[in-house]
């Protein structure tokens, strides 16, 4: 349920096998975009999938945060990545993107899978932190103007959910 000023908009949110779809999508793309400026492919292994999915996955808020965790996480980097296959004195036929103690880390292959460089980037997960739960008042308010949306959706569909989520 969505509300646009005092209008509410009711709609299905997207499967989890949707926005795995999406993050896969994404990725291509941006792999697609650095190879074509590059030369050179670029390689997301399935954690850092995973990741993306456990950070960005809102499903009651849609694509944005997913779309944003996918740019923050990968899309403002790419810049440094082709950086770095610029200064590497061997040939690089690959990067490959993998997540590492709670880094990005970034591998710069040879044409045998041989490790020329590496890059690593410190992650910032705000949105693991917030979905912490809080077990405060204003949480139980919060709680409670949710399961009103849930209520109207009821009344006014004549339907109950299969499941409500705040």
């Amino acid at each position: 349920v969505a509300r646009l000023g005092n209008n509410h908009v009711i709609y299905p949110t997207f499967s989890n096998e949707t926005f795995e779809e999406l993050i896969r999508r994404q990725l291509q793309k941006l792999s697609e975009r650095f190879e074509t400026l590059s030369g050179v492919p670029l390689r997301f292994t399935q954690a850092v999938e995973k990741l993306i999915y456990k950070e960005g996955v809102f499903p009651s808020q849609g694509t944005r945060p997913l779309f944003t965790t996918i740019d923050s996480l990968a899309g403002i980097r790419l810049g440094n990545w082709q950086l770095q296959i610029l200064q590497l004195d061997q040939s690089c036929r690959a990067v490959e993107v993998q997540l590492n103690n709670h880094q990005l880390q970034v591998q710069f292959l040879d044409g045998q899978g041989k490790v020329l460089a590496e890059l690593f980037h410190r992650l910032h997960l705000p949105l693991r932190k917030a979905r912490q739960p809080k077990r405060d008042d204003k949480q139980a308010l919060v709680a409670v103007h949710e399961a009103g949306h849930a209520v109207l959706s009821c009344a006014l569909l004549g339907e109950l959910p299969l499941k409500v989520v705040s």
